[in-house]
């Protein structure tokens, strides 16, 4: 694959892959790579979910004197859903509590919370969703509707007209465009279906990570200018994230940093 395609697979597939929440409107950190450090039996990760991070998290397993890990405190913005999956099973796989500081917002909500034997949410923090990669799903039978397509491909024609202003307009563009186009969408297919299987092995339905973007609720959410949804943790247990408990003097979903920041669902009956 030339240069020119992989500018461009890389900037549509971040697209994608990356969510997360601006740390500068909440208290909640996106630092790159994440600090991660351990301290008795317990894991702490404050940043984003990303490659960079990933890397030293494994560093700090590797080199850090660990005999029996029980939790991971974290805080985390979000970030690359491939790496949220990686985190989120080796929580899974340790069978560690998972304790939220902050924040766990996008990926880190979707992959790392549900993940825990325990899920445990301090007072003030929150649990925000606000899409995965099951979003593309309800978009219609292919996974990128045609208006999402032409605008993804405007941005790989610009990306690499920017690397070289000589291929404007010529064929060998085009078909830059169409193979950074396809390369990207095979991954998409290629992410969907880890997904799908990650979802599987936690014995959970994907909905409660694509809820707000369902087109009965879609609405409301666009409506409401917050970045993402929450549950009750009542309505978290309905759909199968169980075992959560809030340690704040006042009802989870009632917190002013919880209002604050995400809209609240609540399921009602629709899920029984």
């Amino acid at each position: 694959m030339s240069n020119l395609a992989m500018v461009g697979l890389a900037g549509v597939f971040y697209m994608l892959q990356v969510c997360s929440l601006n740390a500068e409107e909440v208290s909640i950190s996106s630092d790159t790579p994440a600090k991660v450090r351990i301290e008795n039996n317990t894991i702490f990760y404050r940043g984003d979910v990303s490659q960079a991070s990933w890397k030293a998290f494994k560093y700090a397993i590797a080199n850090g004197a660990i005999t029996d890990v029980r939790k991971i405190v974290i805080n985390s913005g979000g970030g690359d859903t491939q790496y949220g999956r990686k985190l989120g099973s080796w929580v899974f796989e340790q069978n560690l509590i998972v304790e939220v500081e902050g924040g766990c917002f996008s990926s880190c909500a979707n992959y790392v919370f549900p993940a825990g034997r325990k899920k445990v949410i301090r007072q003030g923090a929150f649990v925000g969703w606000h899409g995965s990669e099951a979003q593309w799903r309800i978009m219609g039978e292919d996974p990128i509707s045609k208006s999402m397509e032409a605008k993804m491909k405007e941005r790989l024609r610009s990306q690499n007209v920017l690397s070289r202003p000589e291929l404007a307009g010529t064929e060998e563009l085009k078909k830059l465009v169409e193979h950074g186009w396809r390369l990207s969408i095979d991954g998409l297919k290629k992410s969907l279906d880890d997904e799908d299987r990650f979802f599987e092995k936690l014995g959970l339905e994907n909905t409660f990570t694509i809820y707000g973007d369902l087109p009965e609720h879609r609405k409301n959410f666009e409506n409401s200018g917050k970045k993402g949804w929450t549950f009750s943790l009542e309505d978290m247990e309905q759909f199968g994230i169980t075992n959560v408990q809030y340690l704040g003097s006042k009802t989870y979903e009632t917190e002013p940093n919880v209002l604050k920041n995400m809209i609240v669902f609540t399921l009602k009956q629709e899920l029984q």
